[in-house]
């Protein structure tokens, strides 16, 4: 008996012609087995002879599929629907893989992968940010076991663009120089070292002075030699005019070193190497800044930072009067003692000239008069110079600690659910807080920014000012008193009628360094706007500082 011949979409089975189930297709006659619809194709209804393809974005879920369910490649299923509603909107369910992200068959918007130095703040978004250092974000792939927990940092890295670190803040810190987490220093290591400095080079100090009263000869010589050094670096600095040109480097470097942190300049990874040379420039080093980036908390690190340049100059100031104390103490020792040995040397001269010894003894005794101490004027030269270092002192940490009281304003946004359109706002110096009014310690933090923010901000160059002030009359007589010469630092570049341009270019700069973070704190360091305000004030400054010529010298500038 010959067989049935059954047509394409049906198969022969005990000599009767029954369709192919769905998810299968049989494209010829006579057949005895339906075959299965490949991967991209589906047969949603029974006795097809062909598969249909899947539309575009849509694939499927292995091969014998009835319908289109998931992304096709470079795609991403981006919310969770019906196998009906993704088959039915593929526009609204699968988008296109973001750049820099990869996405196979099947990705979910949890599952895709990412490329290195790039990183998301969780698995609900699709939203990629380029790692500011190389080699902490280290990527993912779909094979990854970690793929689910949106984790793809390196070891013992955690947080926004992995620049926090696992172990956490009281024992590590991370560095922005190194791109790394370094360990931690106890509390009392850096500024021990900087008061023990302090000390030994007192004492050394002490000692050579003592060696050269020891032998006069040597004493003198080295004193003459000493001055003439003193003078002639003198003459050569008023010459060459070293005070105006170093001011301006130093503006310059600490304007450079904060391009990254504060407008988000992407430096060349090997660049970094030569910033941390140019680091000095912030004298970090004069506020302890590693140390204080290990204390307890955020709050503890920015009173720490504000505070430790004022215990600072209390130490200095205390070394200064001690030794204007002791100073005159000797004096005055010397001074007793003169006075013994000239009364009892009058004493024996009286008594070989004359036989009325009580009446030259005292007239001798009447006749002579204490020297005049030189504690005193001794004392007003150290205080002056003391006055002229902490000045230099304070006006070249100044923007840096302003810059580090401003790290309770410096946050990052970032996206963490598409869905929703959440973000997440991280402090940069503490990922653990959240800058949000729920967040006690980041409340906290803006109360201590406020008070510490007026005080360097406002009453420090308010006292420069102040300065500046009292000494204008002499300065316009072109006199210049002590009080005046130990505030030179301020004025000395300057013409005498521009004897408070200091003040303007110390705004300048801190406006460039601090002030122009309050312009969008949470994404001003991502966008150019910031960069764009901060070209305009330079190019301004330079177009006044062209016309009004502030500086003594035409080549300060």
């Amino acid at each position: 008996m010959p067989g049935i011949e059954c047509a394409p979409g049906s198969y022969n089975e005990g000599n009767k012609c029954k369709l192919c189930s769905k998810g299968k297709y049989q494209d010829k006659f006579q057949q005895e087995e339906c075959l299965d619809c490949r991967v991209g194709t589906y047969a949603a209804r029974e006795g097809q002879s062909q598969c249909t393809p899947c539309p575009h974005r849509l694939s499927t879920n292995g091969t014998q599929q009835q319908t289109c369910s998931i992304c096709s490649k470079n795609f991403y299923l981006a919310q969770v629907g019906s196998d009906i509603e993704i088959f039915e909107g593929p526009d609204k369910y699968c988008w296109e893989c973001p750049e820099h992200a990869t996405c196979d068959i099947g990705t979910t918007l949890g599952t895709f992968g990412i490329e290195k130095d790039y990183w998301r703040d969780s698995i609900r978004t699709s939203v990629l940010y380029k790692c500011v250092h190389e080699n902490l974000c280290l990527g993912i792939d779909t094979s990854a076991t970690n793929v689910s927990t949106g984790q793809y940092c390196r070891p013992d890295h955690i947080g926004p663009l992995c620049m926090g670190c696992e172990k956490g803040s009281r024992s590590h810190y991370f560095d922005d120089y190194k791109g790394e987490c370094r360990k931690c220093q106890p509390l009392y290591i850096k500024p021990t070292i900087f008061l023990c400095t302090l000390v030994a080079i007192a004492i050394i100090g002490a000692s050579i002075q003592k060696a050269i009263k020891s032998f006069p000869a040597f004493g003198q010589c080295t004193s003459e030699s000493f001055k003439m050094i003193v003078t002639e670096n003198k003459i050569l600095m008023d010459n060459l005019s070293l005070q105006a040109k170093l001011k301006i480097i130093v503006s310059y470097f600490q304007v450079m070193l904060v391009l990254t942190k504060v407008y988000g300049v992407k430096l060349h990874e090997s660049f970094y190497g030569i910033m941390g040379i140019f680091g000095l420039f912030e004298f970090s080093f004069l506020i302890v800044p590693d140390t204080a980036s290990c204390t307890s908390s955020v709050s503890n690190r920015l009173i720490f930072i504000a505070l430790w340049p004022f215990a600072l100059i209390a130490v200095f100031i205390g070394i200064v009067l001690f030794y204007g104390i002791a100073s005159k103490g000797k004096d005055r020792l010397r001074s007793s003692r003169e006075h013994q040995h000239r009364f009892f040397q009058n004493i024996q001269e009286t008594y070989h000239t004359s036989n009325d010894f009580n009446l030259h003894s005292n007239d001798s005794h009447r006749s002579i008069k204490y020297d005049q101490s030189p504690s005193a004027s001794r004392i007003r030269s150290v205080l002056g110079r003391s006055a002229y270092f902490i000045i230099c002192y304070i006006y070249l940490i100044l923007p840096t600690v302003i810059n580090k009281i401003f790290d309770a304003k410096r946050c990052n946004a970032f996206t963490t659910d598409d869905a929703n359109k959440e973000q997440n706002s991280y402090l940069v110096v503490d990922l653990n807080v959240k800058c949000e009014s729920g967040d006690f310690e980041y409340v906290k933090l803006q109360v201590s920014f406020w008070i510490f923010f007026t005080l360097w901000s406002i009453l420090v160059p308010l006292s420069f000012i102040c300065m500046l002030r009292v000494c204008r009359k002499q300065l316009s007589l072109n006199r210049a008193s002590p009080f005046a010469g130990a505030y030179s630092f301020l004025w000395k570049d300057y013409d005498n009628s521009m004897y408070y341009w200091d003040i303007v270019d110390l705004y300048r700069k801190l406006f460039l360094t601090c002030f122009v973070i309050f312009i969008d704190t949470e994404e001003g360091s991502t966008k150019i706007f910031r960069l764009m305000i901060g070209a305009i004030v330079s190019f301004t400054y330079l177009a006044i500082v062209a016309v009004n010529d502030p500086y003594e010298r035409n080549d300060d500038y």
